[in-house]
């Protein structure tokens, strides 16, 4: 019986890990009650939630209807999974601008966050070479010296000439 409910609880995440993906009406569906159910629980063994995902993806659509469907708190948004990657970091890491904008929109003090690495959302964006996310926090006055150095003392210049993203 217990291999049986771990099995149902295993297909219930990969469905919604699935659903992030997508827009289609049933995805939408399987995302609004995974989300009533579960909230912001880790589903995978990295500790992902479903807002990691969705970050990852860039599904914009998806974290909208979340938002409808239950308010996202900062408490959400800065839960973290095994690398200290909250939702904001991966969505700066894929470069994914609309949701960096809707999550700095809710809560702004999850550009503070920082990864395991020390490493906040704006050092993430340069590391990865994601300029239009990087401009849109620098430009918005949504960074300082504080954001822009990891905790080693490396600098978002550091992280850009270290990954050759020089003119990116």
């Amino acid at each position: 019986m217990g291999r049986n409910r771990t099995n149902s609880i295993s297909h219930r995440e990969s469905a919604a890990y699935t659903a992030t993906k997508c827009n289609d009406p049933k995805s939408i569906e399987l995302l609004r009650n995974f989300w009533r159910e579960e909230v912001v629980s880790p589903i995978d063994n990295r500790g992902d939630t479903i807002l990691h995902f969705i970050a990852i993806h860039g599904n914009v659509s998806a974290l909208k209807l979340l938002i409808e469907e239950r308010p996202i708190s900062g408490q959400d948004l800065k839960i973290q999974n095994k690398d200290g990657n909250a939702a904001l970091h991966e969505a700066a890491r894929f470069g994914r601008l609309e949701i960096v904008k809707v999550m700095v929109s809710l809560d702004s003090e999850i550009l503070f966050e920082r990864n395991s690495k020390g490493e906040t959302p704006i050092y993430v964006a340069a590391a990865h070479g994601e300029k239009e996310v990087f401009t849109f926090l620098a430009d918005n006055n949504l960074c300082d010296e504080f954001t822009m150095t990891r905790n080693d003392g490396s600098t978002v210049l550091h992280a850009a000439v270290t990954h050759e993203f020089y003119g990116k």
